[in-house]
């Protein structure tokens, strides 16, 4: 029964009723119209006869001569057409009838087929030669003939029709055939293509749907066969890329068998592909199944899991470490697994290796200042939850750098190593003792209800050492001075913890060393005045603090003063003028000199400008430069800048440096120095003599003057070694033509002295303190020099 499901038998099926049924609708309204045309015919033959029968009969006056009527009536009943006649007079009395008994159930007809003798019957008055009404003829015309004919027509029309049917059946049958055996041609070819993807799809129908859908079909195939090969291809490609991947790649399922793995898990894990699809991922991953999966959700939302960490089982049973990721899929309605591992192995060994560089000391294997501190904020939180004390004990190997710098490197480190295992000996397990660096080292007791353990374990580290070190067959001796600080009696950070303990440690070198100290706030006092001395200078800009004294520089031949160096002073709200020795240094540490530097060169070049507004004459100005300044590398142009934002000449203005400014970055300082002289600013080299390398800076630096500092100058008229100095000096200066001045010049012999050694340019107390600049006006007067 096949066929029956078929396109052609269900399209000719489908045409042939459609059109067996219009051929019977058409054929049956065509019978219908022809019957009854042919009825009306009839009916109206029948009414024209019978009015002219009528007329004959009521002209004539037949109807009063019954033989003629008679007569006339019997040859209408002899042409074979009437069957029954009659003629009524008007009085309704019967003259004649050809059928009595007709006469008492004549019926008059109206449509055709209404009697049942098969006859049609009619009623036509009939009127006399006056008009009047006469009577009534009474006719009755035989259907037979007629129904014959009708039989006739409707056999014909049936025959036409049943021939016109077989005729359309036979045409559409073959029009289908040539139109549904190419479309099987092309079914059959494509079912070859299943099989063979080479072969191409072609037809020879001319019908160009039929020639377009071969065509479709054949783009079709080839657009599959090149789809199949490029999925051949890339399924080749991705197969190549997994079993070359440096990964591991498994695919198991919910219940955890393996079923798939590249060639990596053979390498990886010793089995064989045989061995592996017979066992379960737990059996080489460590991890339970639900763990192993864990952070997948089985509603899908998230179906990787983060990157993880586990141990695996070589085939051997050799344990190693791996890191995987899992991904979860849904094939053909079935979840499935796919795990990715990496051998992280030699990554794991050299994290850990980065571990232990990072966190302990390589010389002795303590934990290191990194790993301490972690230690040390864990145990305050401990301490602070568990309401215990802890200690931090800060040791310090006393004279350890002559010990090291007399026996060698080599030696320090074998009594760094000797003296690491000693103290590790002093502490309980639960304790840390770790290196800072060099030969400081520090404990960490933990868990103390009580500090008498802390005093019982500094002794004990006093005794652990009190035994000679053999270091290279030689006893080396070696004493800690130790301090201590307790939380939470202290403070509540982990650095000030450790500065506490530090601080009561020198505290314990001041009272002779190889001893212990607590820490006591009185050990803060002076951190915390140099911590309330570096706020304030902080602030002290900003206040306007900050003040300018000036300090003449004189040229005893000439009796002028020729110079005066800026000096700065601080003028605190709170404690006066500090002394320069105590603020200078703090600047310096905390690189506040760099803002402060620069406020001394703006306020020293916009004084200059204003004194050259008010007198004829203005000696230059020296302001001291410092090393940080340098570190800018933008000095030169912010001088240039603001000399010429005052008007000032170059000339004007000296700047003095030391030699430990310039040792800081030889080169970045000589091309900075070299740009200010091109500039025209003088140099002069401050504190000359008491630096390394004084002779290379005269030869590559362009420097102007030298001040020889005034710790020459103290006990020059009685110490020979002094004067033999200050003599080179002034005869270098000479001899490269530079000038000389003598700083901290306080006697009258000390002037004679330089004076009589060519030493012309002087500065100390002797002519001048430092002043405040509203004193420099009664100076110039005196001098008459405005």
């Amino acid at each position: 029964m096949k066929f029956m499901n078929r396109f052609g038998f269900r399209l000719n099926i489908s045409i042939l009723i459609v059109h067996l049924l219009t051929t019977i609708l058409v054929f049956s309204l065509t019978i219908k119209t022809v019957n009854r045309g042919i009825e009306s015919g009839f009916i109206d033959q029948a009414r024209t006869t019978s009015g002219l029968v009528a007329n004959q009969i009521g002209n004539a006056n037949i109807h009063n001569q019954p033989d003629q009527l008679k007569l006339l009536l019997e040859d209408l009943l002899l042409g074979g057409n009437v069957t029954y006649s009659a003629v009524i007079n008007k009085n309704n009395k019967t003259i004649y009838t050809t059928n009595p008994e007709r006469d008492k159930s004549f019926k008059e007809d109206f449509i055709f087929d209404n009697s049942k003798d098969n006859n049609y019957y009619i009623a036509v008055p009939f009127f006399n030669a006056t008009g009047d009404m006469a009577g009534t003829l009474k006719l009755g015309f035989s259907e037979a003939l007629i129904r014959e004919d009708l039989q006739q027509i409707n056999k014909q029309v049936l025959i036409i029709a049943s021939s016109y049917f077989v005729a359309v059946a036979l045409v559409i049958i073959l029009v289908s055939s040539r139109l549904t055996k190419p479309l099987n041609n092309l079914r059959l070819l494509a079912k070859d293509v299943v099989n063979n993807h080479d072969k191409s799809i072609y037809t020879s129908s001319k019908i160009q749907e039929i020639t377009d859908l071969a065509q479709n079909l054949e783009e079709m195939r080839r657009q599959l066969v090149a789809r199949q090969k490029t999925l051949a291809e890339r399924e080749h490609y991705t197969s190549t890329i997994i079993n070359n991947m440096a990964d591991a790649m498994l695919t198991f399922d919910e219940l955890g068998y393996i079923q798939d793995t590249n060639s990596v898990v053979e390498n990886l894990f010793g089995y064989s592909q045989n061995q592996l699809h017979s066992m379960m991922i737990t059996e080489l991953v460590e991890q339970p199944l639900n763990i192993l999966c864990r952070g997948i959700c089985s509603d899908g939302e998230k179906n990787t899991t983060l990157l993880q960490e586990a141990s695996a089982l070589k085939i051997d049973e050799q344990s190693f470490y791996i890191e995987y990721v899992i991904s979860k899929i849904n094939f053909s309605g079935k979840d499935t697994y796919i795990i990715l591992i990496r051998d992280v192995s030699e990554r794991k060994q050299a994290e850990e290796k980065l571990y232990r560089s990072a966190n302990f000391d390589a010389l002795t294997n303590l934990p290191n200042r990194n790993l301490f501190y972690d230690r040390l904020e864990h145990a305050m939180s401990v301490a602070q939850r568990n309401e215990t004390l802890l200690a931090v004990i800060f040791i310090d190997l006393d004279h350890f750098k002559i010990i090291n710098d007399t026996l060698g490197h080599a030696a320090g480190d074998k009594l760094l190593q000797g003296v690491s295992s000693r103290l590790s000996s002093t502490i309980r397990k639960s304790d840390t003792v770790a290196r800072l660096g060099g030969d400081e080292f520090v404990i960490i007791l933990e868990a103390l209800a009580t500090v008498n353990p802390i005093a019982h374990t500094a002794i004990k580290i006093i005794d652990s050492l009190r035994q000679p070190f053999l270091i290279y067959k030689q006893e080396i001796f070696v004493t800690p001075s130790i301090g201590i600080s307790i939380y939470p009696f202290g403070e509540h950070h982990a650095d000030d913890l450790v500065i506490e303990a530090d601080l009561a440690m020198y505290r314990a070198k001041q009272r002779g060393r190889n001893t212990f100290e607590f820490y006591t706030q009185e050990m803060n006092s002076r951190s915390i005045a140099r911590l309330n001395m570096e706020t304030s200078l902080r602030r002290a800009l900003d206040k306007e603090e900050y003040v300018l004294y000036y300090q003449p520089q004189y040229n005893i031949i000439e009796n002028k003063i020729t110079g005066m160096e800026a000096l700065l002073r601080w003028n605190n709200a709170a404690k006066g003028l500090v002394s320069p020795v105590e603020f200078i240094p703090i600047l310096e540490e905390t690189g506040l000199i760099i803002e402060v530097g620069n406020w001394v060169i703006e306020s020293s070049i916009k004084q200059i400008s204003e004194w050259m507004e008010q007198y004829e004459y203005v000696p230059k100005v020296s302001i001291n430069i410092s090393a940080r300044q340098f570190d800018t590398n933008n000095l030169p142009l912010q001088i240039e800048k603001t000399l010429r934002e005052y008007k000032v000449p170059a000339a004007q203005l000296e700047i003095e440096v030391t030699e430990s400014a310039i040792m800081n970055d030889l080169e970045q300082t000589s091309k900075q120095l070299n740009d200010l002289h091109e500039l025209g600013v003088s140099i002069a080299l401050d504190d000359f003599g008491t630096g390394h390398s004084s002779l290379v800076y005269l030869k590559n630096y362009p420097i102007d003057t030298i001040k020889i500092d005034k710790s020459f100058i103290n006990n020059l008229c009685f110490d020979k070694s002094n004067q033999a100095i200050t003599r080179a000096i002034v005869a270098m200066a000479q001899a490269l033509e530079m000038d000389i001045l003598a700083e901290g010049v306080e006697t009258q012999e000390q002037e004679a002295w330089l004076k009589a050694h060519q030493c012309n340019l002087i500065q100390g107390y002797l002519f001048a303190r430092p002043m405040p600049v509203e004193n420099i006006p009664a100076l110039f007067n005196a001098a008459k020099l405005s």
